[in-house]
């Protein structure tokens, strides 16, 4: 069995926009290297919901100590994606069936309304609605 990736609700989105852009070199390198390993098993249970810090914030120049500097902010974001998604943490997919969700559940306008302040908006919005 491998590793459980570990993903808060809001990241879950990143990742199915994730086109080798972030905060840095690194950000980018490792964000990227979750994303590939993903594709290549997209049918295995290995992301595990998690709230809080997870193994993408693990890489963000905004970490402070397990969380975000913002972290009042993007848990607003965790709990709007967990509502509309329908998941709760703990729960466990695969990289097929968190696509598929996002794909059924999220519309263009409710993105818009929790995502509109993130500063890549514009990029996971044309990634995911081109």
């Amino acid at each position: 069995m491998k590793n459980r990736i570990y993903l808060r609700p809001h990241h879950l989105i990143c990742l199915m926009s994730f086109r080798g852009e972030g905060y840095d070199g690194v950000f980018i390198s490792k964000t990227g290297k979750i994303v590939e390993f993903l594709k290549n098993i997209p049918d295995e249970k290995l992301i595990c919901v998690e709230i809080g810090g997870d193994d993408i914030c693990r890489f963000c120049p905004n970490r402070k100590g397990e969380l975000c500097k913002d972290e009042a902010r993007i848990s607003l974001l965790d709990s709007s994606f967990s509502k509309i998604l329908g998941i709760q943490r703990g729960s466990i997919y695969c990289w097929s069936e968190v696509r598929q969700l996002v794909i059924d559940k999220l519309s263009a306008r409710d993105f818009e309304k929790i995502c509109h302040e993130c500063q890549w908006f514009q990029i996971c919005r044309s990634n995911l609605w081109p």
